[in-house]
């Protein structure tokens, strides 16, 4: 259609410029200046519609360049798609990598805090029985003294060698049996002292581990609250 309407233009250029177009009774004057008009009015539509009209192969040039291009956004287009999503991906698996340490520390920090009051509270109750023990050694030791010397002076009030005998054997039986529980009671305050030794150490390994583990959970939860804003951005 195109081609044809050139044509049609062409056609018209040439008629206007031929002499037979003319009607040969016109005065001449005015058959120069109507075909100085027809003339110039032909050149200008001719001029305005040039762009409008191609060649086959300017056309499939025009093609061409505009497939070309439609080819070189959609290629762009599916990078950056691909970036992003990429980009995303990567975000969320460093999100989701950083949540597994933080709830891997969390756990560990929880039993070792859980472990480190325990221990704390096995060796306030250590204390306290430490107290009670070394209170009731006391006691009995007084008390021991005490009786001791009663003892022995009524001992010294028997008369007959017989019933001193006898006197000297219960006293004797007593003061072991005060020495077998003073003994128990000894025997509890150095196993209980022994004990808190060995909590006490076990305390101060656990502290020792539980502080590392708090500091590194504080760092990797800003880690993770920086890959949770990367991961909205992406």
């Amino acid at each position: 259609m195109r081609a044809k309407g050139f044509f049609i233009l062409i056609s018209l250029l040439v008629f206007a410029l031929s002499p037979q177009a003319w009607p040969s009774s016109q005065s001449p004057n005015l058959q120069s200046d109507e075909w100085i008009s027809v003339r110039k009015a032909v050149i200008d539509e001719l001029t305005k519609r040039r762009g409008a009209y191609s060649t086959p192969q300017e056309d499939t040039a025009n093609w061409k360049f505009t497939e070309e291009e439609k080819s070189r956004e959609d290629d762009a287009y599916r990078e950056n798609v691909d970036k992003a999503r990429l980009s995303f991906i990567g975000a969320r698996n460093t999100r989701d990598g950083l949540a597994a340490q933080v709830q891997s520390l969390s756990t560990d920090s929880d039993d070792t805090l859980q472990q480190i009051q325990t221990i704390r509270t096995t060796i306030a109750n250590i204390d306290n029985s430490l107290i009670r023990w070394n209170q009731d050694l006391k006691t009995h030791q007084k008390s021991f003294e005490t009786w001791l010397s009663t003892e022995k002076q009524g001992s010294t009030l028997v008369d007959t060698s017989k019933d001193r005998g006898q006197a000297e054997e219960r006293l004797n039986e007593q003061i072991r049996s005060f020495q077998e529980k003073n003994s128990n009671l000894q025997k509890k305050i150095d196993d209980g002292r022994s004990d808190r030794e060995t909590w006490t150490a076990a305390l101060q390994k656990q502290e020792s581990r539980y502080e590392p583990i708090r500091q590194e959970l504080d760092k990797i939860r800003v880690k993770m609250e920086a890959a949770e804003r990367s991961l909205k951005e992406a």
